[in-house]
């Protein structure tokens, strides 16, 4: 009985130091990609995107090394950096990043991969955000006719798709205008309504100006409910008293 109590106190300091062993390094072996990645979504889901934009740059830089730039993971950290860039307002440093990043999926998974559609609808985000609208329809449209194929009509991905294609035509899609007058019509979309003068866009790309009460009926009830919808997007959310 002696015996055993003077073995097992030798026995689990071995143990330990085995232990110990192991952590250093596991620690020693961490991946720096995943730590990189790991600070960047932590940073950007608390809405802190200046801190998590170093932390993004390194994922892309680390993953490309690790994988070479034709393979998913380095397109995934493209793509997080150019949402990251287009967060920011930087649109011009956010596209050919969404843009390499799509090409890569394709050229990996597909043309028609539920991957490319995701990045399909973050591209075509950037136009619209741009005012590209032209750039963006077919993106978003094509984006949800993938999910159509790959998920199906009633799946959750495929409707928020769908909803978010629709809107988009319903505010920025070509219309027919027409004036008061039931004479003159054009092939437009909308830009704005702004102290009474609507903005629109020509299909050639021309922008052109026009004075809301010389639309049809039907066209100024259209622009003056598009552009209430779009300022409700830009008004701050209420705070809750009860910090609910």
């Amino acid at each position: 009985m002696l015996k055993v109590c003077k073995i097992m106190p030798i026995y689990y300091l071995r143990q330990f130091i085995l232990f110990a062993a192991v952590m250093c390094s596991a620690t020693a072996l961490a991946d720096p990609l995943d730590d990189a990645f790991s600070q960047y979504k932590s940073l950007n889901e608390q809405g802190k995107y200046s801190e998590a934009l170093p932390f993004a740059q390194q994922a892309v830089e680390l993953a490309t090394e690790k994988f070479g730039e034709e393979h998913e993971t380095p397109a995934t950290a493209l793509n997080n950096l150019g949402q990251l860039y287009d967060t920011l307002g930087d649109y011009a440093k956010a596209e050919p990043l969404l843009k390499r990043a799509l090409g890569i999926w394709e050229k990996a998974l597909g043309p028609d991969h539920q991957q490319v559609a995701f990045a399909l609808n973050n591209l075509g985000g950037l136009y619209e955000d741009l005012g590209d609208y032209a750039k963006a329809e077919p993106l978003l449209k094509r984006s949800t006719q993938i999910y159509f194929t790959v998920f199906g009509e009633e799946n959750a991905k495929t409707q928020a798709s769908l909803e978010k294609y629709q809107l988009f035509m319903a505010i920025r899609g070509v219309r027919t205008w027409t004036d008061i007058t039931g004479k003159f019509t054009r092939e437009a979309r909308f830009l704005e309504l702004v102290d009474g003068v609507v903005g629109l866009r020509l299909e050639g790309g021309k922008d052109i100006k026009i004075p809301i009460e010389k639309l049809s009926e039907e066209d100024r009830e259209h622009v003056t409910k598009v552009q209430e919808y779009l300022d409700s997007l830009d008004e701050p959310e209420e705070e809750d008293p009860f910090g609910g």
